[in-house]
């Protein structure tokens, strides 16, 4: 009798204990907010506080543990003001799932930070996302994404990933910025758009083949899906492979349109641009000077690297690997841009790529992308 009272006990103890802890962590995710979209490369993400603490803060390099405090009100009108003074946002919407901010210039849109009990932390994410090509849904996109472990220059805590349209059949960016931070045990994936936009993902469950995530775009809560993209089994990847390993010379290319890039224009040099590479091998010379007369060899070589060249001219360098799934090229350390590979035999490939295009004076870079049809 004395064991059974003292095990009813123990479990009523456990049970109280229990409650006590879920009512803590529930108290210190209650009322907190993050930002969803940002544009600014900077101090991207905003964690709100509306527990009580009347803290508003802003990451600093993408990372929660660094963050910049401020004192704030919000007055009759709805209106966030900042260390008593500074106009933050005026509050358009508020519910239980959402939080809309609005000042003179943009929107912002919050999600409630949430504890989904993930038994992960940032580097175990970071090593699933890097281990598969994968193809993001949700309600703006429906992107195929390509993670690396190589970072920004500029922010180490920032890498670089490859962003393909694929329903339009052409990449957006060769590359774009990815990372991934934590409040606590909450999980977010970042992801620059446009190179200054980023998007915060907030991980809810990740399984053996999907990550399951929720966004925020312009005034509603949407879920994001990342799933792997299927690998093609050992045998047919190593015969597509030695397929590609070679020489292969241009023997006709045509312009792909695209009615939202039309503006393209020559490039002229502009005094003091530092350029990536020399300015007679730049768009649209090398379309002058080497497609047009046919005089383009790529050779592809099986230790990784790769080269684009005109007789023993060398124009471009690159190393390379084939994506699990075989659809693309993928090229990394150089300036040869990846490929669609959309049709590969013995003696013929076709391949689609982006060739890099500058507009006059400061304006930002243009592309032009190519179909190109190579023989062995």
């Amino acid at each position: 009798m004395r064991i059974r009272n003292f095990s009813t006990l123990l479990i009523i103890l456990s049970f109280f204990f229990g409650s006590c802890n879920q009512e803590n962590e529930s108290s210190e995710y209650k009322d907190k907010w993050i930002s969803t979209s940002n544009f600014s490369w900077s101090t991207p993400g905003t964690f709100l506080d509306l527990s009580g603490k009347d803290s508003l803060f802003e990451t600093r390099y993408f990372n929660s543990k660094y963050l910049k405090a401020h004192k704030y009100h919000i007055d009759e009108l709805n209106n966030i003001f900042l260390d008593d003074t500074l106009f933050y946002g005026k509050i358009i919407k508020h519910t239980e799932n959402i939080l809309i901010i609005k000042d003179s210039f943009e929107t912002n849109s919050f999600i409630p930070i949430k504890n989904y009990n993930l038994k992960v932390d940032t580097n175990e994410i970071k090593k699933i996302l890097l281990a598969y090509d994968w193809q993001l849904s949700d309600e703006a996109f429906s992107l195929r994404l390509e993670f690396t472990n190589n970072s920004w220059t500029i922010n180490p805590q920032l890498f670089l990933y490859l962003r393909i349209n694929e329903s339009k059949g052409w990449e957006y960016y060769d590359t774009e910025l990815w990372t991934i931070t934590n409040y606590k045990n909450s999980y977010f994936i970042v992801l620059s758009h446009s190179h200054g936009n980023y998007q915060f993902y907030q991980i809810k469950s990740i399984s053996d083949s999907t990550i399951i995530a929720e966004t925020c775009w312009r005034d509603s809560v949407v879920e994001a899906v990342f799933s792997i993209q299927k690998r093609l089994d050992a045998n047919s990847y190593k015969k597509l492979k030695e397929k590609i390993i070679g020489n292969w010379n241009l023997i006709d290319y045509m312009e792909l349109a695209d009615s939202s890039r039309m503006d393209i224009i020559p490039i002229t040099r502009t005094k003091g641009r530092n350029r990536p590479f020399a300015d007679e091998d730049s768009v649209p010379l090398i379309l002058n000077n080497y497609y047009l007369k046919k005089s383009i060899n790529y050779q592809f070589l099986s230790d990784g690297s790769c080269l684009m060249k005109s007789n023993d001219k060398i124009l471009r360098t690159a190393d390379w690997t084939l994506s699990d799934d075989g659809k693309y090229i993928k090229t990394s350390n150089g300036w040869l841009n990846a490929m669609k590979v959309n049709f590969v035999s013995d003696s013929i490939m076709v391949i689609e790529k982006r060739q890099t295009i500058e507009y006059l004076d400061n304006s930002p870079l243009k592309e032009k992308f190519l179909q190109e049809k190579l023989k062995k």
